[in-house]
Formats: structure tokens, C-alpha cells, sequence
């Protein structure tokens, strides 16, 4: 394939060859550099392979504001991110996601102050902490690095990020207390902390966030975290906003606090195999947005009633098995809810 073509559209303001094979196109990157009217350029899954771009002495991209490289994982073994990504200083959202990207994350990252949306997610970033030079990113909205290898703790520095909406985090060697960050980032809606090393307590986590953030924000995930202790429910009132919670496959212990129950907003809850005991609040039968609840592999006991789904028209996913849970309804009770998924597993019948 020949791509000297893009190089008569001069004005060429939008280019989207996404799914395309370039594997073979060796010029790809020198036509594209010669058109500086960019705006948008998305070559997502073509099978590019970094390693073979010439040398560019100087970036045209003057205009450029969304790059997304994005999937071309396939020849990218052993690669770091190429130098001339960090010289396109218009750049306000640059996905690099999915393209096994190996070793420390370039200091040339804080030259793209302008960037508010930055997806580093799975790849092969191996340090032993966040870099400082992306914190110093201080417009960034969105933040992805999940799927990585980082290890090592959050630094405090993470409050410069005050304009942070969505942090992704999952799926690392992350370990350590992390930081208290509610008084200074209180755009944070989506915080994905989970299936790394935290091992601290569910309502140390919970502290960490408190403040605005715990006003506004909306999913917080923290599955597979090495997290114990219990939920302490004057900390659950608190976030008032969450429509996701997801504290699964940790060792979180004790009573499922009622105020979880007056969260209204809540679409999605997993509880999934921990070690709640005790009975499943009445309070869960005022959710009347949720959508799916996962509460299997704990020690709950007792009845469910038909309170427990008073006014849960919207579930539509109840996941209870392996628990000491008895349905205590009349025979005549039809649930208001239409479920596609409704697994009681050894559910007692009262």
C-alpha cells in the first residue's frame, strides 16, 4: 500500500485509518508529518511497527490534538514510546493503549501540558512509582494506567491533579497507605484502584477519600485489593453520589452497613466473596436505580424479605449463593423486578 495520496490533501483536517494494515507502509509517518492542518489523527490497530519510523528531525503536527495510536500491539515488542510523540505540544488527548510499550514512562511526557485525556493502559511500564512528570500534567481529566506493571505507592503529589475526572489505576503492583486526596481533587467521579497491593483496611481506602471527593464521586472499584477490615457505615453515608461499588475478592469482614441501602444512587453493587456476615439490610429495597447486585461467597444469614426488593424495579442481575440465606416470601409474592440473571445457588426456602 502507497499512502503518498494523503499528501495532496493539504487541508486535510481529520484522518481516521484505523484498522487498516500499515505494517508495510514505511512512509506512513512522513506523509502524515507534512500535512500540518491535523487536527485529529487516529491510526489505531494497523499493525504498526514503531521501531522502523525513521528519524524525524521536526514534528509538523502544529494543529494536531487527538492522536491515537492505539492496539498496534502486534509489532511492538520490546518498544519504547517513540520520542516524537512527546514534541507534538498541542496535543490535548494521545492514547497509546494496548501496544506492550516496555521500561520507565519518558520525562518527555511533561512537555504535553495541554493534554487532558492520556490512555496508558496495558502495556509493559515497569517503574517502581508514577512519575512525577504526570502528575505535573495538571489539565488531565482522564488518566489510564491500568494493566501495567507499576509498582511501589501513590505519592501525595497526585493532589496536583486537580482537574482529574477519571483515574485508572487497576491491574498493577501498587502497595502502600494511599494518599488522602479529598481536598483538592473534587472533580474525581471514576476511581479504579483494584487488583493491586494495597493491604490496608476498606475504611482506611474510604478515608483517603473523603472530603469533595466523597461528595461527588460516582464508581469506585477496588476488587481484588488485598483489602480487610470492615465498612464502617458513618464512612458509607458519606459518598452520596456512587452509582458502582465493587469491593470484591478481598477479606472486608462484619455487618453490611444499612446506609449502604440509602445510596440511592447506586446502579451496581458487588460484595462478592468476602466475609460479610450478618443479615442483608431492608435498606437495599429503597434502591430503586439498581441494576445488578452481587453479594455471593460471604456468611450472611436470615431472611430475605419481600422488603429487601420493595421498590427494585430496575434489577436485573442477583448473584446470592454460597451464603446461609433464607427467601422468606408469601407464595403469591410476584418481585417487581424482571431479573435475566437470578442465581440463589443453596437458597433456603422459609
Amino acid at each position: 500500500m502507497n499512502s503518498q495520496w494523503i499528501s495532496h490533501l493539504s487541508l486535510l483536517r481529520y484522518l481516521d485509518l484505523s484498522h487498516v494494515e500499515l505494517h508495510h507502509v514505511s512512509d506512513w509517518m512522513e506523509v502524515t508529518n507534512s500535512l500540518p492542518s491535523f487536527v485529529v489523527l487516529r491510526l489505531s490497530d494497523c499493525n504498526l511497527s514503531f521501531n522502523s519510523i525513521p528519524s524525524i528531525h521536526h514534528i509538523n503536527f502544529s494543529s494536531l490534538a487527538i492522536l491515537d495510536l492505539s492496539y498496534n500491539y502486534y509489532y511492538s515488542e520490546n518498544t519504547s514510546i517513540p520520542k516524537w510523540v512527546f514534541n507534538i505540544r498541542s496535543l490535548t488527548s494521545l492514547d497509546l493503549s494496548y501496544n506492550y510499550f516496555i521500561g520507565p514512562i519518558s520525562e518527555g511526557i511533561q512537555n504535553l501540558t495541554p493534554l487532558t485525556h492520556l490512555d496508558l493502559s496495558e502495556n509493559r511500564f515497569n517503574i517502581s512509582s508514577i512519575p512525577t512528570s504526570l502528575y505535573g500534567l495538571s489539565r488531565l481529566e482522564f488518566l489510564d494506567l491500568g494493566s501495567n506493571q507499576l509498582s511501589g505507592t501513590i505519592l501525595s503529589d497526585i493532589n496536583i491533579l486537580t482537574s482529574i475526572i477519571s483515574f485508572d489505576l487497576s491491574s498493577n503492583e501498587l502497595e502502600g497507605k494511599l494518599p488522602t486526596v479529598g481536598t483538592q481533587i473534587c472533580k474525581l467521579k471514576e476511581i479504579n484502584l483494584s487488583d493491586n497491593k494495597w493491604n490496608q483496611s476498606i475504611s482506611q481506602v474510604l478515608d483517603s477519600l473523603c472530603g469533595c471527593v466523597s461528595d461527588g464521586l460516582e464508581v469506585l472499584d477496588v476488587c481484588y485489593s488485598q483489602l480487610f477490615g470492615s465498612l464502617d457505615c458513618s464512612q458509607i453515608w458519606k459518598f452520596k453520589a456512587l452509582t458502582q461499588i465493587d469491593l470484591c475478592l478481598n477479606s472486608i469482614n462484619g455487618p453490611i452497613p444499612a446506609s449502604l441501602g440509602n445510596v440511592l444512587s447506586l446502579r451496581y453493587i458487588d460484595l462478592s466473596s468476602n466475609h460479610f456476615n450478618g443479615c442483608l439490610p431492608e435498606s437495599f429495597g429503597q434502591l430503586a436505580k439498581l441494576e445488578k447486585l452481587y453479594i455471593s461467597n460471604n456468611y450472611l444469614e436470615g431472611n430475605i424479605s419481600e422488603a429487601h426488593f420493595a421498590i427494585t424495579t430496575k434489577l436485573i442481575w442477583l448473584f446470592a449463593f454460597d451464603n446461609q440465606l433464607t427467601l422468606d416470601v408469601s407464595p403469591t409474592w410476584i418481585p417487581p423486578f424482571q431479573p435475566e440473571g437470578l442465581f440463589l445457588g443453596s437458597f433456603n426456602l422459609g
